[in-house]
């Protein structure tokens, strides 16, 4: 596939790399809102996907502890998240082939609704140049950088930390009882 270059390739991985360390995030501050350990967080949100992450994530912040501020900041940042959602997934899960300016790729599929597959770009789809979605990896990895500093600046991940550690004080203290299960 010449025609995706280096450059699409690079701000592909950008994004997915930008989109995962975010949807991290979120479990992990979820975790500190909640005030729970941040394993318990991971195994809680497992089974979500991106959307119901966000619908669940908004939900539990507006009903939490968090100042007023704090709720709108974080609840803004995974809202903007959920905006790269379609382009990530059409990074993840569709073949890229020429966009309609030179140099431009897009994301294609197939239709089976006739009975046999047919190529076609989806509706929602657009053409990109590289340039174009470098600057979309500079977008999300912003998000990532504000999503950082509020896990850190608003004393989640103290609470992360506190949590995480009773638990494994907790663990590390029944480990060698006598105790049968």
């Amino acid at each position: 596939m010449h025609f995706i270059s280096t450059a699409h390739y690079t701000a592909f991985g950008q994004i997915v790399h930008f989109y995962a360390s975010v949807e991290f995030g979120i479990k992990a501050c979820l975790a500190g809102i909640l005030e729970v350990p941040l394993i318990e967080s991971l195994i809680m949100c497992e089974p979500y996907s991106a959307a119901q992450l966000k619908n669940v994530a908004k939900s539990i912040t507006k009903e939490s502890r968090l100042s007023d501020k704090d709720k709108e900041t974080f609840c803004h940042i995974v809202g903007e998240w959920s905006g790269f959602s379609s382009l990530r997934n059409q990074i993840a899960h569709n073949r890229w082939s020429r966009g309609s300016r030179p140099g431009s790729i897009i994301p294609v599929g197939i239709d089976i609704r006739s009975g046999r597959a047919i190529w076609i770009v989806k509706e929602d789809s657009r053409d990109w140049l590289a340039p174009e979605l470098s600057e979309e990896a500079d977008k999300i990895g912003k998000v990532n950088a504000r999503l950082q500093r509020f896990h850190n600046e608003t004393g989640i991940a103290e609470i992360i930390d506190r949590k995480d550690a009773e638990r494994n004080s907790a663990t590390d203290s029944s480990e060698g009882s006598d105790t049968k299960s």
